[in-house]
């Protein structure tokens, strides 16, 4: 499902950008761009974030950014 209609993302992308960044909505804004352009994704984007979170571990650090 398209999410990120400016940058063309959808949720598999925002999922992995969420393992991949730590899985916060400020680490995915920076990693791929969802949410960066005209904020209309981000209730989305804090939703498929929050699904991640639970699947992370809570002592692992946040990773370098996912270029797209």
């Amino acid at each position: 499902m398209l999410v990120c209609h400016c940058h063309a993302l959808t949720d598999r992308d925002i999922r992995a950008a969420a393992r991949a960044c730590g899985a916060c909505p400020q680490a995915v804004q920076q990693g791929c761009g969802a949410g960066s352009v005209c904020g209309g994704c981000m209730p989305r984007v804090e939703l498929i974030v929050k699904s991640v979170r639970p699947n992370e571990h809570a002592t692992q650090q946040p990773r370098a950014p996912l270029a797209i």
